[in-house]
């Protein structure tokens, strides 16, 4: 996306900027006939980290000040007078800050989840336990053959453990309802458990197993 190769331009003073726009800096995007603006945003909403905001787009049309892009931007920016300028108008608003805080949750947890089945897909092909960090939280996936062949899964994590993170981790597998969790340690596994450890476990059948070396090697 041409949106995104903005940001390095701008480190390499390759960007275009909008110079009808004073009150704060938009930069150009073209692509065929597409026009955009996009600036980078002073704030950001709690836990997003600042970033770049494409506040309009349009169509090119350089023939026409009426219906150009650009012109009937500046038009709007300029509309309180002819040595006034607001882009605050381009700006996000709260509807926009609280979609991004929205989609940063989906994201988050989309990449936790896929995280935990990496993490249980290696372990049943390498029988070890695998850790990953996220954030100050310690997260530990292991699997346990008994001698009768049933496979257990256990799902651990060391930190600050709420109940909607433990809940986005033990959702992570497919095929395993809520009520399948059972909290450990117990004696039938023989788990230890690390220093702080939560650790839940829930049998996992070979249809799953089959399903998370799939999605693993797919990767």
């Amino acid at each position: 996306m041409r949106a995104q190769q903005i940001p390095d331009k701008v480190r390499s003073g390759g960007a275009e900027r909008v110079v009808s726009l004073t009150d704060r800096t938009w930069f150009k995007v073209k692509t065929s006939t597409w026009r955009a603006v996009t600036s980078e945003i002073g704030h950001a909403p709690d836990g997003i980290p600042q970033s770049w905001w494409i506040g309009a787009a349009g169509t090119r049309a350089a023939d026409s000040q009426q219906h150009d892009f650009y012109d009937r931007l500046s038009t709007e920016a300029h509309s309180g007078g002819a040595n006034t300028c607001s882009t605050d108008f381009l700006l996000p608003n709260n509807w926009d800050e609280t979609r991004l805080v929205a989609e940063a949750g989906v994201f988050a947890i989309s990449v936790l989840h896929n995280r935990v089945r990496q993490a249980a897909a290696e372990s049943l092909l390498n029988g070890d336990v695998r850790a990953f960090d996220i954030g100050d939280r310690n997260v530990r996936v292991r699997l346990r053959m008994l001698d009768d062949g049933q496979v257990y899964l256990a799902i651990g994590a060391t930190g600050s453990i709420d109940v909607p993170f433990l809940t986005t981790l033990l959702s992570a597998i497919p095929g395993i309802s809520a009520d399948d969790w059972l909290p450990e340690p117990s004696e039938r596994l023989g788990l230890e458990l690390a220093p702080g450890e939560i650790l839940w476990s829930a049998l996992i059948d070979a249809s799953t197993q089959d399903a998370l070396i799939s999605e693993s090697l797919s990767d």
